[in-house]
C-alpha cells in the first residue's frame, strides 16, 4: 500500500548546513539529489525543503514543482538562519508531519526545529562526518572533537537515524550509546534508468580509466597515476581539486597520457562512465561511494581499493576487483582489467545486477516511506 493509499504525509528536508538548490544545481547534481524526493512525492509524500540559499533559491526547483522551497531569503548567517528557521518558517513546517535531515551537518537544526514544533525527526548521515575528519586532521584535532560533538548531539535527540552501511550503524551505536532500534541503514540510491549500460567506448584508440570525484588527497590519485605508469592507457579524471597542478605534474613526470575533465554536468557522466575500460576509485577511505556505485550500475568494471566503504560496496571477483591502496597493487589490478575482456564483461554484469538488487531508487523509497510510516506509528511528537 502506497502513502498515498493509506493518508498523505508531507516531510520537511533540511539541507546541509550552507547548502541550497541553486548549489546543486550549478554543480550539476540538482537531479541526482532530488531524484529520492520526486519519487516519494510519486508516493504521496509531500516535500518541503529548509534551504540556506536566497530567495530566489525556489527558481532552481522549477522543474520540480511538487517542492515547497523555505529559503533563507534574509541572508542571515548559516548559524544563525539554523538555529532560527524553526521560528522563521513556523506557520509552514508547523503542516509537516516529520523532518529530516539530509546530512549530519545541519541536523542539529532538524532537531532544533523539531522539538520547537512537536515533530519527529530522523537525522540522516550520508558518511561518517567524524571519520573522514580524523583521517584528515586526526582525531584529536578540534575540528574531529566538533564533528564528534555534532555527530553525537544530532544522534542521540533524533527520533531516528538512518546511516548508508551496516558498518557505519554499528559504529554510531557503540560510539554514541544509541539503541540498535533507532538506526537503521537505508543506503545510498542510484538512479538506475539514468545510471545503464551505453555502447560507449567501442571508438577508443585505446584503453581509458575513468575516475570521477574531488582531487583530493583522500582519492589517492598519486597511486592512480604511478600505476598507470608503462600502460598504454588513457587516464580521465573528472573533477576538481586543489592537487589538479601536482597531478599533472606528476603524470608529466611520469609519462602518463592524462586529461582533466573538470566537473561535468551530472546529465553528461552516464557517457563518460560508458566510455570507460575500467573506473578507478583508489581512495585511502570512502563512505558510501556514490560514484563507484553510479559505474557499476552503467555495467562498466571497477576498481576500488580494500578501504572502508568501497569494501562494502564491492565484493572482490564478483562485482569488481579490489587491491590495496599502494600504486603496486593498484597497477596489478588494471593490468589484470586490461588483459581480460571476458573478466571486465562478468564483472560489468553482475555489478549492475548487484546495484538493482540493493541501491534502485523504487527500493530506497519504498524503505525511506516504511521508516516514516513506522516512526509517526510509534512515537509520541516532542514537547516542544
Amino acid at each position: 500500500m502506497t502513502v498515498a493509499q493509506s493518508g498523505a504525509l508531507r516531510l520537511a528536508l533540511f539541507l546541509t548546513e550552507g547548502m541550497s538548490l541553486s548549489a546543486w544545481e550549478s554543480g550539476g547534481t540538482l537531479a541526482r539529489e532530488l531524484g529520492l524526493y520526486q519519487a516519494l512525492n510519486d508516493r504521496g509524500v509531500g516535500v518541503t525543503v529548509v534551504s540556506w540559499g536566497a530567495a530566489d533559491d525556489a527558481a532552481a526547483a522549477a522543474d520540480f514543482p511538487f517542492l515547497t522551497v523555505l529559503p533563507n531569503r534574509w541572508r542571515l548567517p548559516a548559524g544563525l538562519y539554523g538555529r532560527i528557521a524553526g521560528f522563521l518558517h513556523a506557520n509552514t513546517l508547523a503542516r509537516c508531519d516529520l523532518f529530516k535531515s539530509n546530512q549530519i551537518s545541519g541536523a542539529q537544526w532538524a532537531v532544533r526545529a523539531g522539538r520547537r514544533l512537536g515533530k519527529p525527526v530522523i537525522a540522516r548521515a550520508g558518511y561518517g562526518r567524524f571519520d573522514h575528519v580524523a583521517e584528515e586532521f586526526g582525531a584529536d584535532s578540534d575540528v574531529a572533537k566538533q564533528a564528534l560533538a555534532l555527530e553525537a548531539q544530532a544522534y542521540r535527540n533524533a527520533d531516528r537515524v538512518i546511516l548508508t552501511t551496516e558498518r557505519l550503524r554499528q559504529q554510531a551505536i557503540e560510539r554514541h550509546g544509541l539503541d540498535a532500534e533507532k538506526v537503521q541503514v537505508i543506503p545510498n540510491y542510484v538512479l538506475t534508468d539514468v545510471w545503464r549500460p551505453m555502447s560507449g567506448n567501442g571508438s577508443l584508440r585505446r584503453p581509458r580509466i575513468g575516475f570521477v570525484g574531488r582531487l583530493v588527497e583522500q582519492k589517492n590519485l598519486p597511486a592512480l597515476i604511478e600505476a598507470c605508469t608503462g600502460l598504454d592507457v588513457e587516464l580521465a579524471l573528472v573533477g576538481e581539486g586543489p592537487l589538479r597542478g601536482m597531478l599533472q605534474a606528476l603524470a608529466d613526470a611520469r609519462s602518463v597520457d592524462i586529461c582533466f575533465h573538470g566537473n561535468f554536468p551530472h546529465h553528461e557522466l552516464p557517457a563518460f562512465v560508458n566510455s570507460c575500460t575500467v573506473f578507478a576509485l583508489p581512495s585511502l577511505y570512502e563512505g558510501h561511494p556514490k560514484a563507484l556505485i553510479e559505474a557499476m550500475a552503467s555495467g562498466v568494471p571497477v576498481l576500488a581499493t580494500k578501504v572502508r566503504g568501497s569494501a562494502e560496496v564491492v565484493q572482490h571477483d564478483e562485482t569488481g576487483y579490489l587491491t590495496e591502496t599502494d600504486s603496486t597493487s593498484v597497477g596489478d589490478g588494471l593490468r589484470r582489467l586490461l588483459s581480460d575482456a571476458d573478466l571486465r564483461k562478468r564483472l560489468g554484469t553482475q555489478a549492475r545486477r548487484f546495484v538493482l538488487d540493493h541501491y534502485a531508487l523504487d527500493r530506497i523509497a519504498d524503505r525511506e516511506i516504511a521508516l516514516y510510516r513506522d516512526l509517526l506509528r510509534t512515537r509520541d511528537p516532542i514537547a516542544s
